[in-house]
């Protein structure tokens, strides 16, 4: 089988990144696998800056090194522009 393209919503995004061992090991086996194509939205760095600018105890990450972090192990970030609407 050839190459899979996933695309990581905000939650399983930051899981993915800072435990992956919550998610189930089918998910974790397909993220780790480096035939495969791993996808993150800018709406998905968006959503954690303005809930961590909420200033909740339950959610504190650092949207700067969370994107860093995703592009060290070669998640890829998504375009965004007019023409994905």
């Amino acid at each position: 089988m050839g190459p899979r393209f996933f695309l990581l919503d905000k939650h399983i995004f930051l899981e993915a990144l800072l435990d992956l061992d919550q998610l189930p090991v089918v998910i974790q086996i397909e993220l780790m696998n480096p035939t495969n194509n791993v996808w993150f939205s800018v709406a998905s760095i968006r959503e954690i800056v303005i809930k961590s600018s909420l200033g909740r105890d339950d959610f504190s990450f650092n949207s700067i090194e969370i994107h860093q972090l995703a592009m060290e192990i070669s998640f890829t970030e998504l375009p965004n522009n007019t023409t994905h609407l």
